[in-house]
């Protein structure tokens, strides 16, 4: 059998769709095979799925280039991780608390039951995506890491990301209704791109993600390695865009103009008039300029409403996101924050088939793959089994189960249950043994329950 697995995400947003296939090997390393993308236009809106067919129409156009891959041929993609994000993103900070009659140890167990109680508490019409642990106090004293110490009470500052229910039910419409694709797992994207973006080192001092989008704007603040506060504004670059349109042009022409002559530093000229012939591209960027200090003037508030000041924040500013390309982004929002800014990369254990897919443009899902590397896989392509084979040195057992996830729904494995499963052979035992290597158990990164609020 083979140690290698295909996992394969989606990216869903404002502009286009992105759909990626990689392969993970017993070292955990993900090899990047395939990206797909696909543009779109007003199917789906701040971040949310308005029109259900036409984006199960561009992911099954995407879903059968990927398909078509000789990596995975004649492989069937059946199963997907897909991002959360979009304006009803956000998150709230609550703290929980238990008592104890006596001393108690305090167990990764009883963490989990304090992320349970905030997650049963949430809040009011909105779905809990993830719960993230901010900081403890331990009877009177505060504590970084309470597992082990024992104590009459503790106080869990805790982080909730939360978000409107039609946001995984229309997912689950398109993937589970419209097409044959299991959603393996919900993973929230700002998340996952500071997974793979942020330094340690930025994350503890405190820094600041900006996800620069085409219809929103998420900013993501951490400080002292966890999430401090997550909030989406309902704007992007899809707004200056439109402002362009006031030149008497067509949105598609504006976006156009945009891209070629577009530049928000007042330091910088971009002489390009001989392509839009007529336009003045001193008119184009003050409109430009106006829109795009608007959009840096709302994120810099986020980290008031967070009670952070910027000084607090030596780690910068890292943006991502197609609007923060524009020409002169980072010099505009450094100038404006007094602060460094920095463009984020993927890092961490990726390879490339093609150096193209090592790009700016891809970190959104380049960090989808990568949190779906970590999770506990689940069939995401599904193989032909190839005829049975005699047993002999050096040859598998004839059976490949790429991408499967090795819970108590394998048929080769006892169940917790302790009844007895189907038999497997030594071969099949050893794969299996081989396979459990890449079970992680750090799920913290997405929610993996069904949506049916909204049938």
């Amino acid at each position: 059998m083979s140690d290698k697995r295909f996992i394969v995400a989606f990216e869903i947003g404002s502009s286009k769709i992105k759909g990626a296939v990689g392969e993970v090997d017993h070292t955990g390393t993900l090899s990047v095979i395939s990206i797909e993308e696909e543009p779109l236009t007003d199917a789906v809106r701040y971040g949310c799925i308005r029109k259900v067919q036409d984006v199960s129409d561009c992911i099954q156009s995407i879903t059968s280039k990927l398909n078509r891959h000789p990596a995975i041929s004649p492989g069937t993609i059946t199963g997907i991780y897909v991002s959360l994000g979009g304006q009803s993103l956000m998150s709230k900070a609550t703290e929980v608390d238990r008592q104890f009659e006596e001393d108690t140890e305090i167990t990764s167990k009883i963490i989990e039951q304090l992320k349970e109680q905030a997650r049963r508490e949430g809040v009011p019409d909105r779905d809990v995506v993830a719960v993230l642990t901010r900081d403890f106090t331990v009877d009177t004293l505060p504590q970084r890491n309470p597992i082990g110490v024992f104590c009459h009470r503790i106080t869990a500052g805790l982080t909730v990301i939360y978000c409107r229910p039609q946001l995984k039910g229309n997912l689950k419409r398109v993937f589970s209704e419209k097409l044959p694709l299991n959603i393996n797992g919900h993973i929230v994207r700002p998340l996952a791109i500071a997974g793979i973006t942020l330094t340690e080192d930025e994350k503890h001092l405190g820094c600041m993600l900006v996800d620069f989008g085409a219809e929103t704007t998420t900013v993501s603040i951490y400080r002292g390695g966890t999430l401090r506060y997550l909030a989406t504004i309902p704007m992007g670059s899809r707004n200056i865009t439109r402002d362009l349109t006031a030149l008497n042009c067509l949105e598609k022409r504006a976006e156009e103009l945009k891209k070629a002559v577009g530049n928000v530093s007042p330091n910088r000229t971009t002489d390009n008039s001989a392509i839009f012939e007529g336009l003045d591209n001193t008119e184009v960027n003050n409109y430009i300029q106006a829109r795009t200090g608007e959009i840096i003037t709302n994120i810099m508030e986020q980290p008031v409403y967070a009670g952070i000041k910027p000084e607090e924040l030596p780690g910068g500013i890292i943006v991502t996101g197609g609007g923060s390309r524009l020409r002169g982004f980072e010099e505009m929002l450094a100038n404006h924050s007094k602060m460094k800014v920095r463009r984020a990369v993927a890092m961490g254990p990726i390879s490339y088939t093609q150096q193209s897919q090592n790009s700016p443009d891809n970190v959104d899902v380049l960090a989808l793959l990568s949190i779906a590397a970590r999770l506990t896989s689940k069939p995401c392509v599904e193989m032909p089994i190839p005829a049975e084979q005699p047993p002999a040195e050096d040859v598998d057992d004839g059976i490949s189960r790429v991408g499967m996830d090795m819970d108590d729904h394998d048929p080769y494995r006892k169940g917790k249950s302790g009844k007895a499963e189907k038999k497997a052979s030594f071969f099949e035992r050893l794969g299996v043994r081989v396979m459990g290597i890449l079970k992680d158990e750090d799920e913290d990164h997405f929610d993996d329950s069904d949506d049916e609020s909204n049938k």
